[in-house]
């Protein structure tokens, strides 16, 4: 396999990636509307990402994976609101 076809393949998958993103963001920002309108819901959601958030923070997991793991926790909280 050439460079050339290297690259059309990493660019293919990066953009199947791109749609199931697209996608899951979607459904997300559905869920999320569903659950503003739901009693006790958000709450529920928003301890439950605080849970994750400690434990990824106990692993250490790496800074710019923390960053995007906060960056969209602050965006579901706004969305909740």
């Amino acid at each position: 396999m050439d460079t050339d076809e290297k690259l059309a393949l990493v660019a293919q998958t990066i953009a199947h990636q791109g749609g199931q993103i697209s996608a899951l963001a979607s459904a997300l920002l559905c869920t999320l509307h569903v659950a503003r309108g739901t009693p006790g819901l958000s709450e529920a959601i928003e301890a439950r990402l605080a849970q994750n958030h400690a434990n990824l923070t106990a692993r250490s997991e790496s800074p710019e994976y923390l960053a995007g793991f906060e960056g969209m926790r602050e965006q579901i909280a706004a969305a909740l609101k």
